[in-house]
């Protein structure tokens, strides 16, 4: 933006605001009389000689500075006027409904319509100007692809053929795939509950169905800077993670993770391992091609994925003993099941240990990240704890003691 469109924006802004300052004032003080006024005959429409149409000096001005700004340098003409449609259409969005502007203004409502459709039509025209300057310009607009998904994106999905009133409704799911090339196809991990969710899994799976996609949005974490990262998922927001899991190993696994799984249904397991954990496993390029599904174990040797599951957690509340995680069940040679609930602050510690001990640390910065947990406030407790040292098993001994933790709580979708 340059020098010529923010005192454009300024003046506008100024304006406004001393309009609405004078109209505030004389109304709850009654000092401002004469002054406001002033501004009443100087900026409210009157008729000028024999014209029919209401007009003042002011508007001549309105015009006269789009004009002048927009036709001043022509090689930006068609960027100007993109940011004149800015300035021009934000009086016309400033109250809800216009009687309210109308009486913070103290304008009549023939005064404040006839405004109102100047700067439409000036936003109309300028709208228009840009878009043709910037074809003939061979200027491109550029959107979003749907292909590059970052980690922790979600959609808003629609599958009009469901029933009549699908084509009506948008729901918002996770995206669990991620690629660092263009993807042509998006995973989604679903929960059946009700509504779309259920005629969504009834609907034949071999019948193809057209379906409308937008985004992607959310609001994405990088994992670069993070020499350790702990990943916190319960039931269904394992998608909200698999993502993440994908980016790590896609990285070069140069970070250690660890991700602590809550269940409280056991026949998500399974589903959950063949569609995101499995996938993970395919990535995954170091020599120990696989994911240890332990508790309280040391991250040694190559292994820098660590992922814990627990079953039958309940409340979180208090502090877990050596009794209270045992092994329910093993899958292969690689998965374990336990049943307890999870000690966070010892998985806490043990990750700032290794975040703080490990020789390759860089910067010592570890990230916690939550998905449809919700205990970010008995976390950043345990962090200040940490902090102030009243933690007597937490040792670091000849480590760094500069650590950066940072807790991160993902919008979970759909909720």
């Amino acid at each position: 933006m340059d020098l010529a469109l923010q005192r454009y924006a300024l003046c506008i802004g100024g304006l406004l605001l001393l309009l609405l300052t004078s109209r505030f004032i004389y109304r709850y003080r009654g000092h401002l009389h004469p002054l406001q006024t002033a501004f009443r005959l100087q900026f409210l429409y009157r008729n000028i000689g024999r014209l029919p149409i209401p007009i003042a000096v002011w508007s001549v001005c309105f015009l006269a500075a789009n004009i002048f700004i927009l036709f001043k340098s022509p090689t930006l003409r068609s960027v100007r006027a993109g940011y004149l449609v800015i300035f021009n259409i934000q009086p016309l969005l400033l109250a809800v409904h216009s009687d309210v502007l109308i009486d913070l203004l103290g304008a009549s409502r023939q005064s404040y319509f006839f405004f109102h459709r100047a700067a439409a039509w000036t936003t109309a025209v300028l709208t228009a100007f840009h878009s043709i300057g910037m074809v003939l310009n061979g200027r491109s607009f550029s959107f979003r692809s749907i292909g590059n998904i970052l980690a922790f994106s979600y959609i808003n999905l629609t599958v009009p053929s469901l029933d009549a009133s699908s084509s009506i409704q948008s729901h918002p799911f996770v995206v669990t795939s991620w690629s660092k090339d263009r993807q042509k196809s998006l995973d989604l991990f679903v929960e059946r509950r009700r509504g779309f969710t259920r005629k969504l899994h009834l609907a034949d799976s071999h019948e193809g169905r057209h379906a409308i996609v937008s985004g992607p949005f959310g609001r994405r974490v990088s994992l670069l800077e993070f020499d350790f990262v702990l990943l916190l998922a319960s039931g269904y927001g394992i998608a909200a993670q698999a993502a993440y899991l994908r980016e790590l190993v896609s990285g070069g696994n140069r970070q250690k993770a660890h991700l602590v799984w809550l269940i409280s249904k056991r026949d998500i397991v399974n589903p959950a391992g063949k569609w995101l954990l499995n996938p993970v496993l395919d990535q995954d390029t170091k020599k120990a091609r696989s994911i240890l599904i332990l508790v309280r174990t040391q991250l040694t040797g190559p292994q820098m994925i660590l992922i814990s599951i627990f079953d039958n957690v309940g409340s979180l509340e208090g502090t877990p003993s050596a009794a209270d995680s045992t092994v329910a069940k093993t899958f292969g040679g690689r998965a374990r099941l336990y049943k307890g609930k999870p000690d966070l602050k010892a998985i806490i510690r043990k990750g700032m240990q290794d975040c703080l001990c490990e020789e390759r640390s860089r910067n010592g910065r570890l990230l916690l990240l939550e998905a449809r947990l919700h205990v970010k406030r008995a976390l950043r407790s345990y962090l200040r704890e940490l902090k102030a040292g009243s933690d007597p098993r937490t040792s670091y001994g000849s480590c760094n003691h500069s650590i950066d933790v940072s807790i991160e709580e993902l919008d979970f979708q759909p909720e």
